[in-house]
């Protein structure tokens, strides 16, 4: 399916900006599964300083707001094709190891709505039928 994507974020502020840096995660990435065929990003008010992968080979993109503004818009646009790949996605990309995403925090762990939720849902002994039933 080709997706065509428009994303703008808008900030407004009290009083004229005299510093400020931020980085953006707006990049989609080409992986199993998807491929970003153009991706381009505009910006009002701030002015990009940088380009780089973060640990998760996700792009990140380093902004400067211009000093004295009010507000910053940034609007991102392009087209994605995905392809169905029913849950399977192939190898994890990214620099960190698969054993840092079994790590639960207060946000992550399951309350007993999400364990009601996985009890009413089986896919007997297979893991993959279990997951596509959820």
């Amino acid at each position: 399916m080709r997706l065509s994507i428009s994303h703008r974020t808008r900030y407004d502020f009290d009083e004229p900006v005299v510093h400020g840096l931020q980085r953006l995660r707006l990049t989609p990435k080409s992986t199993s599964g998807q491929e970003v065929l153009s991706w381009n990003m505009e910006y009002d008010g701030a002015r990009e300083q940088l380009s780089y992968e973060d640990h998760n080979c996700n792009t990140t993109v380093l902004v400067e707001v211009d000093p004295g503004v009010t507000h910053v818009e940034i609007a991102c646009k392009g087209m994605v094709d995905t392809d169905d790949k029913a849950g399977i996605i192939g190898r994890h990309a990214g620099d960190l190891p698969l054993w840092h995403f079994n790590t639960q925090t207060d946000l992550t762990r399951p309350d007993a709505a999400m364990r009601a939720l996985v009890d009413r849902v089986s896919g007997g002994d297979d893991t993959l039928e279990t997951m596509h039933a959820l």
